[in-house]
């Protein structure tokens, strides 16, 4: 995917953040339609950062569509695979969720032990995501790379989540090192939700200078287009 289909992509998903919707559709609207503006361009990594069941169905169908004609793609095959892991684990996610928002650390190793006994978070991206979140809420970091780094599949939306953790509670040194950790072993390409965490912890440590380093890195290395967040850090 080019930088312009990156930027195009982006600039959907902005036009949508700013659109006034009625209150009770407004969060679903816009986080559907940002789904069909990063499907259609490719970024299914941001797509699962807003995700929803139906954004699951419009991820799989928009990015077969967006492939270069001659390409087979099976959009449905991947649309049964992506519903039947929602449909499987919904439950858990909500209760992953919920222990997460009232950082009830007690319920959620509960719900980790369940996880362990039947390899979900092995099997299902969804659920080791929300296992890593609920650990990083909770403060307990340590757990939530333990997780991250057993996982036989890894995805930057698990990455950003406990680089972001790092930093919520007061550890900016770790979330740099962890940065630092990605780019020197290659492991995962980072994407502007990563590069706001970064730029933030710096500004917490006050490294001026390798904010800015970030910043160019960003835009230069990465054809990252920076947003209102990243000049506000």
């Amino acid at each position: 995917m080019g930088n312009n289909d990156e930027l195009k992509a982006g600039i959907g998903h902005k036009w949508i953040c700013k659109r006034r919707f009625k209150p009770k559709t407004s969060q679903t609207l816009k986080k559907n339609i940002s789904c069909f503006f990063f499907s259609l361009h490719g970024q299914i990594s941001r797509v699962r950062e807003v995700v929803g069941f139906f954004s699951v169905v419009l991820s799989c169908f928009f990015s077969c569509m967006a492939k270069r004609k001659g390409q087979h793609c099976n959009w449905k095959k991947e649309m049964d695979i992506s519903i039947c892991k929602w449909k499987q684990c919904s439950p858990l996610l909500e209760l992953l969720k919920g222990c997460a928002k009232k950082k009830d650390l007690c319920k959620g190793s509960k719900l980790h032990a369940h996880i362990l006994n039947r390899g979900l978070h092995k099997k299902n991206p969804y659920v080791a995501s929300s296992l890593i979140n609920m650990y990083a809420k909770c403060g307990v970091l340590e757990n939530a790379q333990q997780v991250l780094e057993e996982l036989p599949f890894q995805e930057i939306a698990s990455w950003n989540i406990l680089i972001a953790g790092y930093v919520k509670n007061g550890k900016s040194y770790e979330a740099l090192n962890l940065f630092r950790k990605i780019q020197r072993e290659n492991i995962m390409t980072p994407n502007a939700i990563t590069f706001l965490s970064v730029l933030c912890a710096c500004c917490h440590l006050g490294h001026w200078q390798e904010a800015e380093m970030h910043f160019r890195e960003m835009t230069r290395e990465y054809g990252i287009a920076p947003e209102l967040e990243h000049h506000s850090c």
